[in-house]
């Protein structure tokens, strides 16, 4: 077996520090049900749901074009992040996880921890190992150690075998991404990383070759939590070069669009459209989930985009205002021109999470009052807000507003050439 007991401790941490820095503190409970629950019962349900999966997964042959460029993606946001470099990058294909539930795409590689099961049989070794150094660790989320069991050598296994050139990152936190990631970097296989979201304080260090982030608060938060050796360039948006030109211009209000994900109470979400529906019945309205949220939000006479049928951008497109929580489609929408507004849909305290708030991208309304006032200003008039983000996105304004993408995949291209 690959897995050194004398590394087992800093392997599972480092591929778990998103979870282990405070972020499951924060979320909602639905969503830390998600990745691991507080209820022992709950917890051996994940434990017995992937062993399950592992032992099915035994049986599947996934096959990867040898020595090609990867384009690492593990969920629609992620591809929507790289499919534009990936078309500017010659011998690059698209790499996903395995899932039994998923559905095989034409354009994707399936990558499949085909022997993990094996190492499942280990387990309990390998706990009371990890358990000698972290004994808290281990008694509280034994699930997520059972998760991360095996990912690291079968990482080793699979790229060994597919001999990639390079690895594109666009998720730097999730267990498949960061496992992939050490072994990449033990067999010395260039890595590169492009953000498919917003940056937050609870995000692991950079540790990749290279990182094609998309402006000064993206670099400056990763300085902020570590120092690094990673080679840093700010690429803006990708995924926003098509969408140039449909910001909006419009100077009065006519449709508001709600976006909520896995750390919002739906009924707070209810409750605050209903009273927005009500006092604005000459307003459309648009609710739309977050794609890794499969709640359904019933009984309201709203319209709703699917985010599996469209992507952010194409929803924001429809919309002149937006209201949504700690989410990092706030952004988007100033990118697109569209007054975008902040409403905690949660008990918890607001926490700014990728801070917006603070950097004055936009406002936070601690009432519904409040947003209803905000409302009727921007029926009177709406203002322009997207050189608000050029912070963010460091293409707004330079000489290559539009094509973020080709900048990015020439970056990929040139430095491959030097290694």
């Amino acid at each position: 077996m690959d897995d050194n007991s004398n590394q087992i401790s800093s392997r599972w941490n480092d591929i778990l520090q998103l979870w282990f820095g405070g972020y499951l503190n924060i979320v909602s409970e639905e969503r830390r049900n998600q990745i691991s629950p507080r209820e022992h019962s709950k917890k051996a349900k994940l434990i017995i749901t992937d062993f399950i999966g592992s032992f099915i997964r035994l049986f599947v042959t996934k096959k990867i074009p040898k020595n090609k460029i990867w384009f690492l993606s593990i969920s629609p946001n992620n591809y929507n992040a790289l499919k534009s470099i990936q078309e500017n990058v010659e011998d690059s294909i698209f790499v996903s996880k395995y899932t039994i539930k998923e559905k095989p795409s034409y354009r994707t590689y399936y990558c499949n921890y085909r022997f993990r099961f094996i190492y499942l049989f280990f387990f309990p070794l390998n706990l009371m190992i990890y358990s000698s150094r972290n004994p808290v660790k281990a008694i509280r989320f034994y699930d997520l150690l059972f998760k991360v069991n095996g990912c690291y050598p079968e990482s080793l296994r699979v790229l060994r075998k597919y001999c990639p050139k390079a690895i594109v990152f666009t998720n730097d936190h999730e267990i498949m991404p960061r496992a992939l990631l050490l072994a990449a970097k033990k067999l010395n296989i260039p890595t590169y990383y492009v953000q498919h979201a917003s940056v937050s304080k609870y995000f692991p260090p950079l540790s990749f070759d290279f990182a094609l982030l998309e402006g000064e608060d993206s670099k400056k938060k990763y300085l902020k939590i570590q120092k690094t050796d990673t080679k840093i360039y700010l690429v803006g948006m990708p995924k926003f070069d098509q969408y140039v030109e449909l910001a909006n211009k419009e100077n009065r209000l006519e449709s508001i669009g709600i976006a909520y994900n896995a750390m919002d109470d739906i009924e707070l979400l209810k409750k605050m459209i209903c009273h927005l529906t009500k006092s604005f019945p000459d307003l459309k309205f648009i609710i739309r989930p977050h794609p890794s949220d499969q709640r359904e939000v019933k009984g309201l006479k709203v319209n709703f985009s699917s985010s599996r049928k469209e992507n952010s951008f194409e929803f924001l497109t429809r919309i002149d205002a937006l209201i949504a929580s700690d989410s990092s489609i706030h952004l988007e929408a100033v990118l697109l021109n569209i007054f975008s507004m902040s409403y905690s849909f949660s008990n918890n305290n607001f926490i700014d999470y990728y801070g917006f708030v603070q950097n004055g991208l936009i406002d936070h309304f601690d009432s519904i009052d409040d947003l209803s006032r905000q409302i009727i200003s921007l029926k009177c008039e709406k203002p322009n807000v997207q050189k608000k983000a050029a912070y963010y996105n460091a293409a707004i304004g330079s000489d290559f507003y539009g094509t973020s993408a080709k900048k990015a995949a020439n970056i990929i291209k040139e430095t491959l050439s030097i290694e």
